[in-house]
């Protein structure tokens, strides 16, 4: 699965550097067309659809190992993970109030 694979612009490939994003099949942006070529390549905390679905993730035990694999294949410069981590969406329980007897 990529979350990012050599974003575009519109104007070529994505020159930006050093990024903050949460990567959700829910958001309203394409992480692959709107880097840009500054510092940040993106927002800061910027949420954006990955280049391949999160959904087969779905339903998926969070127990276990996860691993992050990531590949800088750029000749030029490199860059690095610095950190990452798992945001597990949850479905709540119904309100514990929600009969409305909570009112006096």
């Amino acid at each position: 699965m990529q979350l990012l694979n050599r974003p575009n612009n519109g104007a070529g490939n994505c020159s930006g550097d050093n990024f903050r994003v949460i990567f959700d099949d829910q958001a309203s942006t394409a992480a692959q067309s709107t880097c840009t070529g500054g510092n940040p390549a993106y927002p800061d905390g910027a949420l954006l659809i990955p280049a391949q679905a999160l959904a087969p993730f779905n339903g998926q035990s969070l127990a276990g190992n996860w691993t992050l694999r990531a590949f800088d294949l750029a000749s030029i410069d490199v860059g690095t993970v610095d950190e990452w981590c798992l945001i597990p969406a949850t479905t709540l329980p119904p309100a514990i109030f929600a009969d409305g007897f909570e009112s006096p």
